[in-house]
């Protein structure tokens, strides 16, 4: 065989010598796979011209047998090593058979009752798989049904919290301005109170500027000026004007007492009554010390 070989890997074998590969190949007598395909790889350097444009001609046995025995090989080339040793073991198992004087009529026999019992126990294994795939089916279709019921219920949250935020939305529109004054005098205390916690961050140099800026305001002729240029702008302005700036101010002046808490409010009123009782304190101090002063005057003429 190895003789063969070399002379097939030398060329000196040609069509003229085997006409037909497929004789070249059958007289080998060849049962080795592996050297078949070997041998079919090396079709091109058993022919002197190459490749040829094949003639249409009529197809033989010998060519369709041929043309499945190379679509065998090519089918063989494919195959990962896992079926080729299981392909050389039915082979080996055959020839075995065979050996020990079986006809293959009793071989395919033995295959038909073999192919029913592995059929027969795949059958019992899909109807035990069946019930496993049933119970697992089961399971899903629960946990499904858990899922679906889990979504309804968020649905059901998602629609109460947003009917809660329109009845809160409602509530807060039918307040009275009390209530509102008085969630606004809460705004106004929490706004304090970051102010009061955002005041010491302020840094040195701002404070430094701050302080400046009030020196400077406090200067005598400063504040003159400043008065008098607010008298000035003040004699331009229409009466129209006028009563949109009082308006202004007097709305201003309510939003900042509204803002106040009652606590503060109360004692903002405190303040304002001892200021004006020491105001009239002192007014009557100064009229009673002009009218003794007026008296004395007349005692002494």
């Amino acid at each position: 065989m190895a003789n063969m070989l070399v002379t097939l890997r030398c060329k000196e074998f040609t069509n003229d010598t085997f006409p037909n590969i497929n004789q070249f190949i059958d007289c080998l007598l060849c049962t080795d796979t592996e050297l078949t395909m070997w041998i079919n790889r090396m079709i091109p350097a058993c022919t002197s011209g190459g490749k040829r444009k094949r003639k249409k001609v009529h197809r033989t046995t010998a060519t369709k047998r041929s043309t499945a025995r190379a679509y065998r090989v090519k089918m063989y080339k494919n195959r990962s090593e896992a079926d080729k040793d299981a392909q050389r073991a039915y082979v080996q198992e055959w020839k075995a058979k065979r050996l020990a004087g079986m006809s293959p009529e009793e071989i395919r026999a033995e295959k038909i009752a073999i192919a029913e019992k592995e059929k027969f126990c795949k059958q019992r294994l899909a109807a035990s798989k069946s019930a496993e795939q049933k119970e697992a089916e089961r399971v899903a279709l629960h946990e499904h049904r858990r899922e679906k019921n889990r979504a309804f219920e968020g649905e059901e949250k998602e629609a109460k919290r947003q009917r809660d935020n329109e009845r809160q939305r409602e509530w807060r529109a039918s307040l009275s301005e009390e209530k509102q004054a008085e969630r606004r005098a809460k705004n106004a205390e929490s706004e304090r109170e970051r102010r009061k916690i955002q005041n010491p961050l302020k840094t040195e140099e701002q404070r430094e500027r701050e302080r400046e800026y009030a020196r400077m305001n406090a200067r005598p002729e400063l504040v003159e000026r400043k008065e008098a240029n607010r008298k000035k702008r003040w004699a331009a302005k229409t009466e129209e004007e006028k009563d949109e700036v009082r308006e202004k101010r007097r709305a201003a002046k309510k939003g900042a007492w509204d803002a106040k808490s009652l606590e503060e409010q109360l004692a903002e009123r405190v303040k304002q009554r001892v200021q004006s009782a020491m105001q009239r304190a002192r007014e009557k101090g100064k009229k009673e010390t002009q009218e003794a002063e007026e008296v004395e005057e007349t005692g002494e003429e």
